[in-house]
């Protein structure tokens, strides 16, 4: 899994580096959400592992995609996308026609002659950006495209419920989304370093050779961080085992998913923009669809399916809707700003009701599935050394401050304890590089209580250091498209799409036999 998943799951066990093909099902064994899931991720690499080794990394399907220039009454500063499919590191992503969206299949275009044929970028179906034009300042402009996985539940999308159970869930779905976004020339640090000439054609041609560069530098910074993670381990004092400290182990009754997920991305250690994080023993699965807001007073649909589930006074939230995920866990983001995190002031069982002490800094869209999300840290001691500190900045909130650290050993500097002896580690980068946070990148660390420990790589079979891992997700892969320049006082699309054809093709049927 490598999309921004908060499934209710036990863990996710698919690792492409164990080349495994298959999953087979035993007679009289217990079964596993784990196993099938793996089952799913496998064949899903596969599939598009073959597509991608077929197509290369980005394919497009004849005019799927293409950018055009509206030359009808439309306003200056925005482009049309071409109705088709495309394949971006092997991921499908299609842009269906109005007729397809409605279920039919026609030969010919019903729109009226001269109107675009294409989506309108100011109108992406998953890309919810307001600004409303393209200044010219900001030619010329590479267009591209941007694709990842979003994790769709019956809260977002109710046809998934199954109506007969009155009420319960089932699975939950994986989207594809798909974003066209624009980079200014003026903005991008390799369209400024490299000489890109002033021919359009050339401009695309070295887009092709650039693009490795212009994603590390323009889009997504490799270097994402890295953490570890282990349960406490006894100080190097506590050598006898009668007296070993009990918090050198796992301690919570139950098995969990630990999610830690960044929640403004960043930098360590630059000012006020420090990077922070939150985290969840159970995936951040403990959601609460909204159906009213008045105020700083939420009702909700349901408080939970039990105790453990509900909503407490002190619990820290997030509301969130449908654009807000979309434009969040969009890379590069539109939104400077991730929403603050809320605490829960006072719960009324009976009415379904709470009380936050602070609203979102943005409009929720009660159209688009609002919802508040538990998160289960809390405030630690600034002073003890594990503990990390509130990220609290005048009256906001945004989880805790990343901290990093060298985690070379089990008690080195910069383990921090969330709960019960399970502790992470961000690692230092090497003197020359900085980790460059991404809201919404996540870890996911399962937590097993037959074992008193985390299930985390070791570097070696001495089991001496934690593998210090990349984020499980949010993977993105990106798809140039076009150039788009001014010549005169026209707006021109200079075509940067790795187009390719079907292999068979039917005779055309407007033509006589």
């Amino acid at each position: 899994m490598n999309g921004e998943f908060r499934c209710d799951i036990s863990r996710n066990t698919f690792d492409k580096k164990k080349h495994f093909s298959r999953v087979l099902m035993q007679q009289g064994r217990v079964q596993l959400d784990a196993d099938w899931n793996e089952q799913s991720d496998i064949l899903l690499h596969y599939m598009q592992t073959l597509a991608k080794d077929l197509m290369g990394h980005f394919a497009v399907i004849e005019k799927g995609f293409a950018i055009t220039i509206p030359s009808v009454d439309v306003e200056y500063g925005t482009f049309d996308i071409g109705r088709g499919r495309c394949y971006v590191e092997g991921i499908l992503c299609e842009n269906e026609s109005e007729d397809e969206l409605c279920g039919t299949s026609k030969s010919k275009s019903s729109k009226p002659v001269g109107e675009p044929e294409g989506l309108d970028y100011l109108h992406q179906p998953d890309y919810p950006i307001n600004k409303v034009e393209i200044p010219p300042s900001d030619l010329p402009l590479m267009v591209y495209l941007d694709v990842w996985e979003r994790h769709i539940s019956c809260i977002e999308d109710d046809d998934i419920r199954e109506k007969a159970l009155e009420g319960p869930d089932t699975a939950t779905r994986s989207k594809t989304v798909w974003q066209v976004k624009v980079l200014s020339g003026n903005s991008s640090n390799i369209w400024k370093e490299k000489n890109w000439g002033s021919d359009p054609m050339q401009k695309c041609g070295k887009i092709f050779v650039y693009w490795p560069d212009i994603v590390r530098s323009d889009l997504q910074n490799p270097y994402r961080g890295c953490l570890s993670a282990q349960a406490k381990k006894p100080s190097g004092n506590d050598t006898d085992p009668c007296i070993i400290s009990p918090d050198s182990r796992y301690r919570r009754a139950e098995n969990q998913l630990y999610r830690v997920e960044i929640h403004r991305g960043g930098v360590v250690g630059e000012g006020d923009r420090n990077a922070t994080f939150k985290w969840s023993r159970d995936n951040g699965t403990n959601v609460f669809p909204i159906s009213f807001i008045s105020d700083k007073e939420f009702t909700l649909e349901h408080l939970g399916r039990d105790d453990r589930s509900s909503l407490n006074v002190g619990d820290w939230v997030e509301v969130i809707d449908d654009d807000y995920t979309l434009l969040i866990g969009s890379r590069p983001s539109p939104l400077h700003e991730p929403t603050p995190l809320a605490q829960v002031m006072s719960v009324s069982l009976t009415e379904m009701k709470v009380t936050l002490d602070s609203l979102p800094n943005y409009n929720v869209n009660m159209d688009k599935h609002p919802l508040l999300r538990r998160w289960d840290f809390k405030e630690g001691d600034p002073k003890q050394p594990d503990q990390a500190k509130l990220a609290k900045e005048g009256n906001v909130v945004f989880g805790l401050y990343v901290k990093e650290g060298k985690c070379d050993s089990p008690n080195a500097l910069g383990w921090l304890t969330l709960e019960d002896g399970v502790q992470i580690c961000f690692r230092k980068p090497d003197a020359d590089k900085k980790n460059e946070y991404q809201a919404g990148d996540y870890w996911l660390i399962p937590a097993r209580t037959a074992t008193g420990d985390v299930e985390w790589p070791f570097k070696d079979q001495t089991k001496s250091q934690r593998v210090a891992c990349p984020p499980h997700g949010i993977e993105h892969h990106y798809a140039p498209l076009a150039v788009i320049y001014q010549d005169q006082n026209n707006w021109v699309a200079t075509e940067c799409r790795c187009t390719i054809q079907p292999l068979s093709k039917c005779p055309d049927e407007t033509k006589p036999n």
